[in-house]
C-alpha cells in the first residue's frame, strides 16, 4: 500500500471519529433540549399544585374563623369586621387571583364561597341593632351543617386534583373541632397541608431523578458508539496498512487500538456513570424521608472541564500516534515512547497531579 493510501485510511479513520464525535455532540444537545423541555412543562403543573394548596388553606382558614363566630357571635361592627370580614376577604382575594388553575375544581369552591357569604350575612344581621324593622331573622339563616358539609367536599375535590388521598373520617374530625372552636383545629389542618406539600415534592424529586437519569444515559449511550466507531475506523485502516505484513504488528497493533480505547472508553465513560448511578439509591433514601434532593442540574454532574479536555487530548494523541507510526520514517517505539509520556503527564495535569492520585488512592478502600 502507498504513502497515499495510508494516509486516506487515516484521514478515513479521522472523519469516522469527527463524525461520532459530532453525534455525540447532537446527541447531548437533544438531551438538553428535551430535559428543558420538561422543566418548561412541569412548571405550569407546580404553579397549579401550589395555586391548590393556597385556596385550601385559605378556605380552611375561613371555615374556621365562620365556625367559632357562631359559636361566639360578634356584637359589634368592629368585632364583625375582624373575625368575619377580613377573613373572607382573604378568601376572595385568593379565589380571585388563582382562579386561572382552580377551573376543575371552580364548582365546589363556588358552593363553598356562597355558603361562607350566607353564613356572614346571617352573622351580619345577628348583631345588635342591625337587623332592619319589620324583617325576620329567618330571612337570614345561616346554613350549619353546608358551613361543614360543602368544606369538606371542596377539600376531597382538592385532595383529587392533588393526587393526596385523604380519607373522609379526617376531613370530618377536621371540621368537627373547627365547629366546635377547638384549640387543635389549626395545627391538624396545618399537618394535613404539610403530607399534602410532602406528597407534591417527593413527585417533583422522583421527576427530577429520572430527568437526570435519562441525561447520563443518553450521554453514555452516545460516547460509547463514539468509541467504537473510532475503534472500527482505526482497526480499518490498521488491517489495509498491516494486514498482509508481519502478523506480530499487525496483531499487536489490533491489540493496542482495542486495548486502549476500550480502557478509555471504561475509564472515562461507563465507570464514571456506574459511581453515578450508585448515588441513586442515597437520593431515594432522601426522598423517603420526606427530604429535598438537589436541582437536576447538580444532580446530571458531570465530569468536570478540564478532565474532558485531557480526555480529548489524549484521543487526540491516539490518532496522531497512530498517522506517524504508519505514515511516517520515524522509529515507531520511539514514537510509542513519546506519546506515552505525553498521555501520563495529560493524565496527571488534568486529573489534578500526583497529590490527587494519592488522595484518592487512600480513600478507595472505604468508598
Amino acid at each position: 500500500m502507498s504513502e497515499v493510501e495510508a494516509e486516506f485510511a487515516v484521514a478515513g479513520a479521522i472523519v469516522v471519529t469527527l463524525i461520532s464525535a459530532y453525534t455525540a455532540y447532537i446527541l447531548q444537545e437533544r438531551s438538553a433540549t428535551n430535559r428543558l423541555r420538561q422543566e418548561v412543562a412541569l412548571r405550569p403543573y407546580v404553579d397549579r399544585v401550589t395555586a391548590l394548596k393556597t385556596v385550601y388553606l385559605s378556605m380552611v382558614d375561613c371555615a374556621e374563623q365562620l365556625n367559632r363566630s357562631i359559636t361566639i357571635m360578634p356584637q359589634t361592627i368592629q368585632e364583625y369586621q375582624q373575625k368575619v370580614g377580613e377573613p373572607l376577604d382573604s378568601f376572595r382575594k385568593t379565589l380571585y387571583r388563582n382562579s386561572i388553575w382552580l377551573s376543575k375544581v371552580e364548582p365546589q369552591i363556588v358552593e363553598v364561597l356562597t355558603t361562607f357569604n350566607e353564613t356572614a350575612l346571617g352573622l351580619l344581621n345577628r348583631i345588635p341593632n342591625q337587623l332592619q324593622a319589620g324583617v325576620p331573622l329567618s330571612a337570614f339563616p345561616i346554613p350549619y351543617d353546608e358551613l361543614v358539609l360543602k368544606p369538606v367536599a371542596a377539600s376531597k375535590v382538592i385532595a383529587d386534583e392533588l393526587g393526596v388521598n385523604i380519607l373522609e373520617g379526617q376531613l370530618a374530625d377536621i371540621f368537627e373541632k373547627l365547629k366546635t372552636g377547638s384549640s387543635t383545629a389549626s395545627s391538624t389542618t396545618i399537618t394535613q397541608a404539610q403530607q399534602m406539600s410532602q406528597s407534591q415534592n417527593t413527585e417533583i424529586d422522583l421527576l427530577k431523578v429520572n430527568l437526570a437519569s435519562d441525561y447520563r444515559l443518553g450521554w453514555v449511550l452516545a460516547m460509547t458508539g463514539g468509541y467504537l466507531a473510532l475503534i472500527v475506523g482505526l482497526l480499518v485502516a490498521w488491517y489495509q496498512k498491516f494486514g498482509s505484513g508481519d502478523p506480530v504488528v499487525y496483531y499487536t497493533g489490533i491489540a493496542l487500538i482495542g486495548g486502549l480505547l476500550l480502557a478509555m472508553l471504561v475509564t472515562q465513560e461507563l465507570i464514571p456513570y456506574k459511581n453515578w448511578f450508585n448515588q441513586i439509591d442515597g437520593w431515594m433514601k432522601l426522598i423517603e424521608a420526606n427530604k429535598r434532593i438537589p436541582d437536576v442540574r447538580e444532580l446530571v454532574r458531570l465530569k468536570d472541564r478540564l478532565q474532558s479536555t485531557g480526555h480529548l487530548v489524549l484521543i487526540f494523541l491516539v490518532v496522531l500516534d497512530f498517522y506517524y507510526t504508519i505514515a511516517s520514517t520515524y522509529d515507531k517505539v520511539l514514537l510509542f515512547l513519546g506519546f506515552l509520556i505525553v498521555g501520563v503527564l495529560v493524565v496527571l495535569l488534568t486529573h489534578g497531579g500526583i497529590g490527587t492520585l494519592k488522595k484518592e488512592r487512600r480513600i478507595a478502600p472505604g468508598i
